[in-house]
């Protein structure tokens, strides 16, 4: 369904493969797919999704809980996006039809 509505779905999933989710080139509109703190996300639903990242992980553990691993990827994503969007910017938008801008408050 998000696919027919126009979202890139990502699966937040340790896979063969998986893009770095520190250097990941996220696609305007995402939408993140988690599976469950046991067993993961199921193969039908990985298969589904045609991109899937990582969160890196350093030390002995490699699951995270997964409302920490939604909170780190939805991070990462928001981040990314609006660091995309503030650099394909032209400058700050404009003000509504018959108002002025008000300069900044220092």
């Amino acid at each position: 369904r998000a696919r027919g509505e126009g979202y890139a779905t990502v699966a937040v999933e340790a896979t063969p493969g998986a893009a770095d989710l520190e250097a990941f080139a996220w696609p305007g509109r995402v939408c993140l797919v988690v599976g469950n703190e046991v067993a993961g996300i199921t193969p039908a639903v990985l298969d589904a999704c045609p991109v899937h990242a990582v969160i890196p992980m350093r030390g002995v553990k490699s699951s995270l809980n997964v409302a920490v691993a939604f909170g780190i990827a939805a991070h990462a994503a928001a981040t990314a996006l609006a660091r995309q969007a503030t650099s394909s910017s032209p400058g700050p938008p404009a003000a509504p039809a018959g108002r002025a801008a008000r300069p900044a408050s220092s």
